[in-house]
């Protein structure tokens, strides 16, 4: 029986170069296949997305490859350098991201101003929603399937100011029942379920409270401020104000 963990971590980066982590570490535990499958997804979702086509094909005095191939090529490198990867034990998803050039560094070379290059490109181009489409098939088919082995995978969606730092450890032949659950955020919940949870509990607190009298004193009380602040501007012929935090305005023409 396998089970995953996923942890989530905030990085911040001083301006000494030096690097350190703050305690600000989401950690979560998977033992049902689907839902182990479904934060594999969302997380290689974010990877696929963490750029704009135009910012991944900026490379300074010009673009990697042909500002039309842009997305097609980002997608296809991000699918083999890092969901691949991610994706390491369901061999379904393995066979369903095409193959890029191992070496990149050659292969932008190879892309720039060759005709070769851009016809592989357009090939990719042409490709690109077919593959996609496989790609998403193949997670989908394999939320019924259960990891082949063992995986750690570690991605930084970081730059000079800090990020988050992703862990995913896949151990296999190991029950759920072997952790202490308390010890983690949630169990068999992804990150994208929880922060649903979270917004529809704070809803409900919401609702909850605008039936109250005391939101109801609330509004009247905001109502009236209102009312206050637009005769004194009109009185004093004022146009403009900014509120100062304080509770207090600040009025001029």
């Amino acid at each position: 029986m396998p089970v995953m963990i996923y942890t989530k971590q905030k990085a911040n980066y001083t301006n000494n170069d030096d690097d350190y982590y703050i305690p600000t570490t989401e950690r979560l535990l998977f033992t049902d296949p689907v839902v182990m499958v479904e934060q594999l997804s969302e997380l290689a979702d974010e990877i696929l997305n963490r750029h704009h086509d135009y910012e991944w094909n900026d490379r300074g005095d010009e673009y990697a490859v042909h500002t039309n191939y842009a997305q097609a090529c980002m997608d296809s490198e991000n699918l083999f350098l890092h969901v691949k990867k991610l994706f390491a034990p369901y061999s379904k998803i393995q066979d369903s991201i095409p193959y890029m050039p191992s070496d990149f560094t050659s292969w932008y070379s190879f892309v720039r101003g060759s005709n070769e290059g851009d016809d592989w490109c357009g090939d990719i181009q042409e490709r690109h929603p077919a593959f996609m489409k496989k790609y998403r098939d193949a997670v989908e088919a394999s939320k019924i399937l259960s990891p082949r082995g063992g995986s750690y995978f570690v991605w930084h969606d970081t730059d000079q100011h800090g990020g988050y730092v992703h862990r995913v450890h896949i151990i296999t032949r190991m029950s759920g029942d072997f952790f202490d659950h308390e010890q983690f955020d949630a169990v068999d919940k992804t990150l994208m379920q929880m922060r649903i949870a979270e917004e529809d509990a704070e809803m409900e607190r919401w609702l909850k409270h605008s039936t109250t009298d005391e939101y109801k004193q609330e509004q009247a009380e905001r109502a009236q401020e209102q009312r206050d602040l637009a005769t004194h501007m009109g009185e004093n012929g004022h146009t403009s104000f900014a509120a100062n935090g304080d509770g207090t305005y600040t009025t001029w023409r």
